[in-house]
């Protein structure tokens, strides 16, 4: 019965996750036009700000969306994948 219980939220979470994309997409859009948002979001966090090298930095700086796609079988979990605007002249 755990199991059935298991896979019945697993089709609750697949099912309003699709719901939000909408949600997601506009913030995409919103972010987007925040200068170093990424950067400043990670600083900021208590744990990861903390392991952020002056390199990494370098890198977040031009990090320009962040993806997290659930995998198919959601009990597998997720990717994150960021996009980087970087130029080198």
């Amino acid at each position: 019965i755990n199991e059935e219980a298991s896979e019945k939220v697993l089709e609750v979470e697949q099912k309003y996750n699709e719901l939000r994309k909408p949600v997601y997409d506009k913030r995409h859009d919103i972010i987007k036009s925040i200068p170093d948002f990424w950067l400043t979001a990670f600083l900021s966090h208590p744990v990861l700000g903390e392991l952020l090298t002056e390199e990494d930095q370098k890198i977040f700086k031009h990090i320009n969306s962040l993806e997290v796609e659930d995998c198919k079988d959601l009990k597998s979990g997720y990717s994150i994948t960021f996009m980087l605007h970087y130029f080198v002249l």
